[in-house]
């Protein structure tokens, strides 16, 4: 019969490890995933502010039509282009300009801004489910040894007792004085070899 509480005990143990084991496996492909997913926000938050350096560059291309036909229209209309309205126009078209120019940026930081917040968020929930499967997996682990040994502690009870020694009174020539009270004690029970009757 113990040794059926054996094979139970080995089973269990077997089962939680294995299940510590896929636990562990799990983490590590989730780990390798988010990983994949960090790098793709990374990528994002670059190309968001790549994006915003080649509007800028486009828009400064406009710029510079705008300013230049400008420029052309007032010269072929005989206007001093830096003098009165016309040099006022032309500042203001530059101010716009430049207020433009810092909005096309802002607004590709604060795309790239939210990409990059993603990724820190993503690192931290990836490392803190990383560090709960790693403490699921060990309590699991843990479980099953204790519920092995308890299985084991159980078979060990179950065997029939073979050491030769029963539960009997121990027997004292002259009863023993002790206690806070020091009185007397007749028998003590303990473990005393198997009698032969």
């Amino acid at each position: 019969m113990a040794w059926q509480y054996a094979a139970i005990a080995g089973l269990q143990l077997l089962s939680g490890i294995q299940q510590a084991n896929n636990i562990q496996k799990q983490a590590e492909l989730q780990k390798k995933m988010d990983e994949f997913n960090l790098e793709q926000t990374q990528l994002d938050a670059f190309l968001a502010e790549a994006d915003g350096e080649t509007q800028l560059a486009r828009y400064q291309s406009v710029i510079d039509q705008t300013l230049s036909a400008q420029t052309v229209g007032y010269t072929a209309n005989n206007v001093d282009a830096n003098f009165g309205t016309a040099k006022d126009i032309q500042e203001e078209s530059a101010v716009n300009a430049n207020l433009n120019k810092i909005d096309i940026q802002n607004q590709a930081h604060m795309k790239a801004l939210g990409f990059k917040n993603q990724a820190i968020n993503m690192r931290t929930q990836s490392t803190l489910n990383s560090l709960a499967s790693e403490t699921y997996a060990t309590n699991v682990r843990n479980s099953a040894i204790l519920g092995a040994a308890g299985t084991a502690a159980k078979g060990i009870q179950s065997m029939p007792k073979t050491t030769g020694y029963e539960e009997a009174p121990i027997k004292f020539e002259e009863p023993l004085k002790g206690g806070a009270d020091n009185s007397n004690y007749d028998a003590y029970y303990g473990y005393a070899p198997r009698s032969r009757a």
